[in-house]
């Protein structure tokens, strides 16, 4: 379970609530045994796999009105992550 309830500087706000829900999903599926990887369309250069599409499929359920992550934004949040940051 994921809960912030600190008051954030508005501007702020969605990137603290996305990086705590990234560094969630990146640990349960570490937990799994899968590896944090992605794959880049060499065309379009549009970031995905299944950790980009699983990351969103959760961001799906977890926002009103649903929406979606940039797979640029999910890659910047995992190098975040594998730098401990």
């Amino acid at each position: 379970m994921v809960t912030f309830f600190g008051t954030p500087d508005a501007r702020k706000a969605s990137d603290v609530r996305r990086t705590i829900l990234c560094v969630t999903i990146f640990n349960m599926w570490l937990d799994v045994d899968r590896e944090l990887t992605y794959t880049t369309d060499p065309v379009s250069s549009e970031r995905t796999g299944p950790l980009i599409e699983f990351v969103n499929d959760v961001v799906q359920c977890m926002t009103e009105p649903p929406s979606r992550l940039s797979g640029e934004a999910i890659k910047r949040e995992l190098e975040d992550f594998r730098r401990g940051k």
